[in-house]
C-alpha cells in the first residue's frame, strides 16, 4: 500500500515538470545565440530578480512621495475629577505640505470646562482654523523631502543600469557555458567519424593481411589506432556530459523548474557561425561611454544622489526662520465681526488672526559642517572611481578588440591549413588504397588533420566567447 501511495506522489509532483518539459523545444532554445539569450533574460531566476530593482525603486519614489500626502488629524483631552468638568479641549483638521517649504492647515476647535485655560477659550459654537506655514531660510531650497523624492528618482535611474549589469553578468557566464558546450560537441563528432575512419581502416588491413599484401604488423597499428581514437571519443563524452549539465543551469521554466538537455539535442555548425567583430555598436559605446555603459550610470546616479545630499546639507548652515499665519472665526464664520465701518476683508486680516515666529541658529555649525565634509569625501572617491571606471573599460574594450582580430586572422589561418591537411590525408588514403603508403603515414597524416581541425574549433567557439567578452565589457550584451 505505502508503494502505490508513494508511486502517486511522484507521479503528481512530476507532472509539473514533464508538462513543462513536453511544451519546451530545447532545441528550439539552444537554435541561436540570440533565441538563447532571450530565453536566459525571460526566464533565469537571477533575471526575474533583476527585474524586481526597477519595481523596487517604483516603491520608493512612492514612498517619497508620501512625504506630500495630505493628513487628518484629531485630538481630543478631557478632563474630569469631583463631578466638574476641568477641560474639554478638541482640535480636527487636514494638513498638506507642498512645495518650497508652504504647509496649509485647516482645523476646527472646541474647548470648554470649568477651570479651562483663558488661552484655550472660544467661541461657543467653537472655531474654524485656516492656517498657513512658510519657512524662509533653511528648508526653503531644499528639505528632506523634497531630497527624499529627488533621491528616489535617481534611485529608479541606478537600478535600472544595476539590472543591466546584473542581466550582462548573467548572460556572460551563461554564454560562456553555451559556447563551450557548442565547441565540445563539434569535437566530438569529429571523434565519432576518426574512431568510424580508424574502424574502417583495420577492417582493410585485416582484409589485406590475410590476403597477404599487408604485413602483420600494419594491423598492429591499425588497432592500436582505433583503441586512441575509443580513448580520445570517450573522454570527449564524458566532458561533454558535463558541458550539458553546466549549460541546463541556466535553463529555467518561469524561473521555478529547470530544463534538462538531452543527449539527442543538436548544436549548432559552427562552420555555419559568422565571425563578425561588431565596430559599429563599439564605435557608438565610444562616443556615449557614460550614457550606455551600466557600470559607469551607476556612479553617475551615485554622484547625482551626493549633489542632492549637497543641496540638503547647504540648508543647514542657514538659520531657520519659520513664519505661520491663521485666520480664526466663531464657528465657520471667518467674517463674523465685520460691519458697515470696517470691510470684512479687512476684519479678516486685521482681528480675529494669530501669527508665530520661530528662529534659531546653532553657533558652531558642527554638525552641518561635519555632513557637508562627509559628503565631500563621498563625492570625491566616487569621482576617482569614475575615472578608473572610464579607464578600465576603455583599455578592456581595446585589448578584446586586439585579441578579437587575431582570433579572426587565425580562424582564416587554420580553415586553410584544414583543406590543406584534408588534401594530404586523402591524397595519403590514395596511395594507402594502390599499396604504396602505410598504416603509420595515413594515421601521421590523419592525426595531424584531426588536430587542425579540433584547433579550428577552439578558435571559432573562443572567437564567439571573447566576442561575448567585448559586449560584456562594453556593457552591450544585456542589450
Amino acid at each position: 500500500m505505502r508503494y502505490w501511495f508513494v508511486l502517486a506522489l511522484s507521479i503528481i509532483i512530476g507532472m509539473p515538470f514533464a508538462k513543462a518539459q513536453q511544451n519546451v523545444k530545447v532545441s528550439d532554445i539552444l537554435a541561436s545565440e540570440d533565441a538563447f539569450i532571450q530565453w536566459v533574460i525571460a526566464n533565469h531566476p537571477i533575471a526575474l530578480e533583476a527585474n524586481l530593482l526597477a519595481t523596487e525603486a517604483k516603491a520608493q519614489i512612492l514612498e517619497a512621495k508620501g512625504g506630500f500626502d495630505p493628513k487628518l488629524y484629531a485630538d481630543w483631552d478631557q478632563k474630569s475629577f469631583d463631578e466638574k468638568n476641568y477641560f474639554s479641549i478638541g482640535d480636527a483638521g487636514v494638513k498638506l505640505p507642498s512645495w518650497y517649504g508652504l504647509a496649509f492647515k485647516a482645523g476646527y476647535l472646541l474647548s470648554n470646562g470649568v477651570f479651562l485655560n483663558p488661552a484655550n477659550k472660544l467661541p461657543t459654537v467653537g472655531q474654524g482654523v485656516a492656517e498657513i506655514k512658510w519657512t524662509l531660510l533653511q528648508g526653503l531650497l531644499m528639505d528632506e523631502r523634497r531630497a527624499n523624492l529627488a533621491k528616489a528618482d535617481i534611485q529608479l535611474i541606478m537600478n535600472d543600469a544595476a539590472r543591466i549589469s546584473n542581466l550582462n553578468k548573467l548572460l556572460m557566464s551563461a554564454l560562456d557555458n553555451y559556447w563551450d558546450w557548442m565547441m565540445i560537441t563539434e569535437k566530438r563528432q569529429i571523434q565519432e567519424q576518426a574512431l568510424s575512419n580508424a574502424r574502417l581502416r583495420l577492417e582493410g588491413t585485416v582484409q589485406s593481411f590475410i590476403e597477404g599484401d599487408k604485413p602483420r604488423i600494419d594491423t598492429i597499428e591499425a588497432f592500436i589506432q582505433v583503441q586512441n581514437r575509443v580513448a580520445d571519443l570517450n573522454k570527449i563524452q564524458t566532458y561533454e556530459g558535463n558541458a550539458r549539465i553546466l549549460l541546463s543551469n541556466f535553463l529555467w521554466l518561469n524561473g521555478q523548474q529547470m530544463i534538462e538537455i538531452d543527449n539527442q539535442v543538436e548544436t549548432l555548425d559552427l562552420d555555419e557561425q559568422e565571425e563578425v567583430i561588431p565596430m559599429q555598436e563599439l564605435t557608438n559605446l565610444k562616443a556615449l561611454l557614460d550614457e550606455l555603459h551600466p557600470d559607469i550610470r551607476q556612479i553617475q546616479a551615485k554622484l547625482q544622489q551626493l549633489d542632492v545630499d549637497k543641496k540638503l546639507a547647504r540648508e543647514q548652515f542657514k538659520p531657520q526662520l519659520d513664519v505661520s499665519y491663521a485666520f480664526l472665526s466663531g464657528g465657520e464664520d471667518f467674517f463674523y465681526n465685520s460691519n458697515d465701518e470696517n470691510p470684512a476683508l479687512w476684519d479678516l486680516f486685521s482681528q480675529n488672526y494669530k501669527w508665530n515666529v520661530t528662529f534659531n541658529f546653532p553657533l558652531f555649525l558642527r554638525k552641518a559642517r561635519g555632513k557637508m565634509e562627509q559628503i565631500k569625501v563621498k563625492t570625491l572617491r566616487n569621482n576617482f572611481k569614475l575615472v578608473e571606471k572610464r579607464r578600465t573599460i576603455q583599455n578592456k574594450i581595446n585589448t578584446l578588440m586586439s585579441e578579437l582580430t587575431l582570433a579572426k586572422t587565425q580562424i582564416d589561418l587554420y580553415t586553410e591549413m584544414v583543406n590543406n591537411y584534408q588534401q594530404l590525408f586523402e591524397a595519403e588514403q590514395f596511395k594507402f588504397q594502390l599499396g604504396e603508403s602505410s598504416v603509420f603515414l595515413i594515421n601521421s597524416r590523419e592525426q595531424k588533420l584531426l588536430d587542425a581541425q579540433l584547433k579550428l574549433i577552439d578558435l571559432k567557439g573562443n572567437f564567439h566567447k571573447k566576442k561575448a567578452k567585448l559586449l560584456y565589457a562594453a556593457g552591450l550584451l544585456a542589450d
